[in-house]
């Protein structure tokens, strides 16, 4: 059998992704499975195991440069790549117009997606031949997407040899590799060159303006973490995201604080080794979940039962004072994750670190 995954992006749509395909590659071995994702969030898969083949594409190019004549040719060429591995069944994990419509020029024998309820783009249903209804109650992400495959397998028992989960396994959550060798190498070099053991990270970075809790918060959290635990803290950036790491640095001259910008991948191997991760919903945070690194998010704009880690350990600090989840990149005047106090942070780190193991 031969599947094909879409989920083209975020980072943390991606990692939300992983749990369904492992299920299916535990439930059919022998399939070909292959995933389509955007070029800047191939990284991620770069150590997967339960996939054999990534392709990249770049949408975002194909929007800027749309009336170009390479541009078509990418995209056609694309299209016949994708009917000429002749895929059986197509599982759409996005909900878009886009993917549906990439599911569609696959022409596989089935393509498979939420229903409207699910989807953002809710009339890009269109393009499945079989929609799974969402469940009763609002739920993580990531229990979305099983749900769908689940789906999927129940209707195809008879005539595939699927292997049932283990009943301690039916929510089990797993994640596919997401660092190396070569990752953990920077890690343990990093570890020795500032003499680290117990470290904390606090990401402030995040690519929607409506997450960006101020700099002078996390300085102040810092601050409070340092004179509480004595733990150092790593704050990491991505690209483009230096100025910020530099804003909060330069709040706590003197104190064990080091900034670092590591790839998502060295991310990972990082996150493993962590006590604590502090940030907003953003790539890093789902990428820490997904390695098991306690987690305190910082939520404004975006639902954290749906987008939030999914580890009932786990602790998220929300405050929305629209009265409902906008979703929308930048408000304009962020005062509603601008309003998160830095004691209601610092609480819920002591929340979370009470279900952490004591050191040895």
């Amino acid at each position: 059998m031969k599947i094909l995954i879409i989920k083209l992006g975020s980072i943390g749509d991606v990692i939300h992704a992983m749990p369904a395909v492992a299920r299916l590659r535990q439930a059919l071995p022998e399939a070909g499975i292959d995933w389509l994702v955007e070029r800047y969030a191939r990284a991620v898969l770069n150590n997967a195991r339960n996939i054999d083949r990534v392709f990249e594409i770049d949408t975002l190019r194909w929007r800027r440069s749309i009336l170009r004549p390479r541009i078509w040719q990418e995209i056609q060429q694309t299209a016949r790549d994708l009917r000429a591995s002749r895929y059986d069944v197509v599982f759409d994990l996005q909900g878009l117009w886009k993917s549906a419509i990439i599911a569609h020029l696959a022409r596989a024998r089935e393509v498979v997606g939420g229903d409207r309820s699910t989807l953002r783009e809710p009339h890009s249903s269109i393009f499945y031949s079989r929609r799974v209804d969402r469940g009763r109650h609002p739920e993580n992400v990531i229990f979305e997407h099983l749900r769908i495959i689940e789906s999927f397998l129940e209707d195809k028992a008879g005539s595939l040899h699927v292997s049932p989960p283990e009943p301690s396994m039916t929510r089990q959550i797993e994640f596919d590799r997401l660092s190396g060798d070569a990752d953990r190498g920077w890690v343990e070099e990093q570890l020795r060159q500032h003499q680290l053991t117990n470290f904390v990270i606090v990401h402030p970075g995040a690519n929607w303006k409506s997450k960006l809790w101020p700099t002078e918060h996390y300085a102040e959290l810092c601050k409070r973490l340092l004179a509480e635990f004595g733990w150092p803290i790593l704050i990491t950036v991505g690209p483009s995201e230096e100025g910020l790491g530099e804003q909060i640095l330069n709040q706590l001259a003197g104190q064990s604080v080091i900034l670092l910008s590591p790839t998502l991948t060295q991310f990972a191997a990082l996150a493993e080794r962590a006590r604590l991760f502090v940030g907003p919903d953003t790539g890093p945070l789902h990428i820490a979940a997904a390695c098991g690194t306690p987690i305190v998010g910082i939520y404004a704009s975006t639902d954290p039962v749906r987008n939030g880690p999914f580890s009932p350990s786990d602790v998220v600090v929300q405050q929305n004072q629209c009265g409902q989840f906008c979703y929308r990149r930048d408000c304009g005047t962020r005062r509603c994750i601008a309003g998160i106090p830095v004691a209601r942070v610092f609480e819920a780190v002591l929340k979370r670190l009470d279900h952490v193991p004591a050191l040895q």
